[in-house]
C-alpha cells in the first residue's frame, strides 16, 4: 500500500479493514497461524460470507466497498509473496446501489455561520478570528479537512500582479494542486496569519499547542458543531466534507464547468465529480416543484 503512495488516513484505514476481516475469519474458526489457515481465509466463499455478514449488521455499501477494496489490495500482495497463487477477489463484485447524494447546506445557513463569526470577532474572540480562517478554506476553496490541518503558511501564496491568489495543497498520494482562493477569504485568512503573529518562517497554517504539530480532523469538527449548535443548525448536517459539497455545488449551480470543479477538488476520476451534478438536479427539482405559478396551472382543466 505504501508503493501506490497512498495517504496515512487511508493506509490506517485500511489496517483497520483487514484486522476487520481476520477477526471475522477467527470467529468462524480459521485459526491463521499457517500458511495454508491463511490460504483458507482467503477463499472466494470466506470472502462472500464475508461481505454477506457485514450486510447483516447493516454497514454502509461505501465501507463495504472500502473493505472489499482493502482485501483486494491484500490478496495481491500475499500473490506477490507466493502465499496465494490466484486472487480469490477477481470474480467477486459488489452491486452498487442507488447514488447517495451528499449532503450540501443551504447558502443561507453558510451566511448565518459567518455573520455569527464576524460578530464573535467584534467582541475581540481571537479563536473566531481562526474559525473564521479555516471555513472559509473548507467552503470557500474546497479542501478535504486532511488538506486544510496539514496547510503550510508558505502554502498560502501571496497575490500575484492581477490580484489572485492560490494555495498550494498538498491531496491524496501527495499530489500538489494549485487551488485559487477568493480576495475575500484570502484576506480573512491574512488576518489570521497577522493575529498569531506568524512568519512564513512558521511551519503550519494550523498548529496545535504540540510543538511541531497541527490541529486534528476531530478538533475541526468539534469547532464546527459548537459554531452550528450557536446558529441554531443541527451540527448533524454540517461537518468538513458537508462544507466541500457545498463549495462544489454551489459552484455547479452558478455555471462553473464540471471538468474545472474536478481540478478544483483534485477529484482523479470525472465520475467522482459527477455526484453533484445528481445534486443540482435535486435542487432544480424542488424549485419546479416549489414554483407556484406551475401549481396554479396544474388546476386549469
Amino acid at each position: 500500500m505504501v508503493d501506490d503512495n497512498l495517504s496515512r488516513q487511508t493506509i490506517l484505514s485500511y489496517v483497520n479493514d483487514i484486522e476487520h476481516f481476520i477477526s471475522y475469519c477467527c470467529d468462524i474458526a480459521l485459526s491463521l497461524s499457517t500458511i495454508d489457515d491463511i490460504a483458507d481465509a482467503f477463499h472466494v466463499n470466506t470472502i462472500t460470507s464475508y461481505l454477506e455478514y457485514l450486510g447483516k449488521i447493516e454497514f454502509k455499501q461505501s465501507s463495504v466497498m472500502r473493505r472489499m477494496s482493502a482485501i483486494r489490495r491484500l490478496c495481491i500482495f500475499l500473490i506477490d509473496e507466493n502465499i496465494l497463487k490466484q486472487n480469490p477477489t477477481t470474480n467477486i463484485s459488489i452491486k452498487k446501489n442507488n447514488i447517495s447524494i451528499p449532503k450540501v447546506m443551504h447558502l443561507n445557513k453558510i451566511k448565518k455561520i459567518f455573520s455569527t463569526i464576524e460578530e464573535k470577532i467584534e467582541k475581540c474572540d481571537r479563536f473566531a478570528i481562526r474559525l473564521n480562517a479555516i471555513i472559509h478554506i473548507l467552503y470557500g476553496c474546497g479542501l478535504r479537512v486532511s488538506e486544510l490541518i496539514t496547510l503550510k503558511i508558505s502554502s498560502i501564496m501571496e497575490p500575484s500582479c492581477d490580484g489572485s491568489a492560490m494555495i498550494l495543497v498538498v491531496g491524496k498520494g501527495n499530489k500538489e494542486r494549485l487551488v485559487p482562493i477568493n480576495s475575500y477569504s484570502y484576506d480573512k485568512v491574512l488576518r489570521y496569519i497577522k493575529s498569531m503573529k506568524m512568519t512564513r518562517d512558521n511551519d503550519y497554517l494550523f498548529p496545535s499547542r504540540q510543538a511541531g504539530k497541527h490541529i486534528t480532523r476531530q478538533f475541526v469538527n468539534k469547532l464546527l458543531n459548537q459554531i452550528a449548535e450557536e446558529c441554531g443548525i443541527d451540527i448533524k448536517k454540517i461537518s468538513p466534507h458537508v462544507l466541500r459539497h457545498s463549495f462544489a455545488t454551489h459552484l455547479l449551480d452558478n455555471g462553473a464547468d464540471i471538468i474545472v470543479i474536478q481540478k478544483l477538488l483534485g477529484h482523479k476520476d470525472i465520475s467522482t465529480t459527477q455526484i453533484y451534478t445528481h445534486v443540482s438536479m435535486s435542487n432544480l427539482q424542488k424549485i419546479v416543484e416549489n414554483n407556484k405559478n406551475i401549481q396554479k396551472l396544474s388546476t386549469i382543466k
